[in-house]
Formats: C-alpha cells, sequence, structure tokens
C-alpha cells in the first residue's frame, strides 16, 4: 500500500470518528407553562408547554383541579390555606428534600407520563408522576420543566395559541380565560369569544365549559369585566351569575370572599 492511499484510509477513519462523537442535541427540551385552556373538543382543561427557544408546544390534559392549582400559581395567588401542591411544597422543604427539575417523558395509550427529579438524604431520586402534578409543584419550587425531545417531536405542535401572555383570571374559587380567536383555531373550533370557565370549585356550582354571560345583570366580554364585577360584589359577600351550559342558561349565586 503506497502513503497516498494510506494517508486516505487514515483521514476516512479521522472523519468517522468525528461523526460518530459530533454533540448530540440533548435527550430533554426546556418549555414553559404557556398557560391553562379550555378544549371544547374534551370539555376538559389543557395545560400548554411551550418550547422555551422555539415555536412548539405541547398540549397536555388535566383535571380541573390541577388546572386551578396550575392556573393561581400564574396568577400569583396564595390560598388563604395550603393546597395540595402547596403542602407538598412545604413537606419537601421540610425533610430536606429539593425538586431539581420535572420531566414530561413519554405517552402510552394516550396518557402523558411525568417524572420529578428530587435531590436530597438519598442522592437523585426520580418519582413517577403525573404531569399535571409535576407542574403544579414545579412552578411553585421555580423549578424547570423539561419534555423529553422525542415526545416533542411527534405531539408537538408549530404555532402560538394566544398572543402574549395567558389571559386568566381567578376570583370567588372560579377560574377563566378569555376564547379568543387564536384559542379557537388552536383547538379546531368555528370560532367564538367570551369568557370560558377553565376550572372551579365544588361549591361554586359551576363546571369546566361553563360561558359567563352576565354578573350582576353586566354583559361579561373578556377576564378583566369578569374580575372587576367580582370585586365590586366583594362588598356583599355573593354575586349573582348568568351562565350559558351547552343550550341551557343558568343562574347561580356564588360566595365572594377575599378572592
Amino acid at each position: 500500500m503506497n502513503h497516498g492511499r494510506l494517508l486516505l484510509r487514515v483521514c476516512l477513519c479521522l472523519l468517522a470518528f468525528c461523526w460518530a462523537c459530533r454533540e448530540k442535541p440533548p435527550a430533554e427540551v426546556l418549555v414553559q407553562v404557556k398557560g391553562v385552556a379550555f378544549d371544547f373538543s374534551s370539555q376538559s382543561p389543557v395545560v400548554i408547554l411551550v418550547e422555551k427557544d422555539g415555536s412548539r408546544q405541547l398540549p397536555i390534559w388535566i383535571g380541573p383541579g390541577e388546572a386551578q392549582a396550575i392556573a393561581m400559581r400564574l396568577e400569583g395567588m396564595t390560598p388563604p390555606r395550603p393546597l395540595t401542591h402547596d403542602l407538598l411544597q412545604r413537606l419537601l422543604q421540610e425533610s430536606g428534600a429539593e425538586v431539581e427539575k420535572v420531566v414530561v417523558t413519554h405517552l402510552k395509550d394516550g396518557v402523558y407520563f411525568a417524572e420529578i427529579h428530587l435531590a436530597g438524604k438519598r442522592g437523585l431520586v426520580r418519582v413517577d408522576s403525573r404531569p399535571s402534578d409535576a407542574i403544579a409543584l414545579a412552578i411553585r419550587c421555580e423549578k424547570p420543566i423539561y419534555v423529553a425531545r422525542s415526545l416533542l417531536e411527534e405531539q408537538g405542535r408549530i404555532g402560538t395559541p394566544s398572543r402574549g401572555e395567558p389571559q386568566l383570571r381567578i376570583r370567588a374559587g372560579i377560574t377563566v380565560q378569555n376564547l379568543t380567536p387564536e384559542l379557537a383555531q388552536f383547538f379546531g373550533l368555528e370560532g367564538g369569544v367570551g369568557v370560558i370557565v377553565t376550572a372551579a370549585e365544588d361549591d361554586t356550582g359551576l363546571r369546566s365549559g361553563d360561558q359567563i354571560v352576565s354578573i350582576e345583570g353586566v354583559t361579561i366580554r373578556d377576564v378583566e369585566e369578569f374580575s372587576r364585577a367580582i370585586d365590586r360584589a366583594k362588598s356583599t359577600g355573593k354575586v349573582h351569575l348568568v351562565v350559558r351550559r351547552g343550550k341551557d342558561k343558568l343562574e347561580f349565586v356564588v360566595a365572594v370572599h377575599g378572592s
């Protein structure tokens, strides 16, 4: 073998080695919580995770209670008594454990799975969790949320369902959102505007998907009007709501405390 062929073979081997050792993209993608919305097709709340340095987003359908817990934290609200995820955060603090991150890992039979990574006396521990609980805990502990890259590539969507910050408000145990054209398009709806209940405490009588038509006789068109109407009723301790639920129009009287 002449020197030219030997040199060529060495160069090819080096190229192959460099290609094999090239930097691989991280297995997990950092995301942030865009907001909590309501999916009319499934009649269920959904938390929307958005890629921090990209345009992909992952909607995960969750329960009303978890939606309320996430939305309250996004709104910067502190309940008078600790909710389940607030209590869990306190227990971790008292036990000396710390959340490092949470990861939405995979989808199986239509169900999303997640892990909470805890650092404590036993070292790093991974705890199986529902994504909704993991996310609610992560935002309380101000820790990063990740999605497995393979999952985001398979299930992620391109685009943003709404402009700006999430338009959510929580008053009197009721979480509402604006039904914007962007959200209607995101969920494949024909259209629609108004104030939609994303989650509500049981004693209010309201359900996820209810549309609040008026409060104390005043038509409600957006979350700002909802907030002002509830705040005005604090002095009386109760508020009268008219709600559209499917084809029915219902009336409710809801207690108003210091929401």
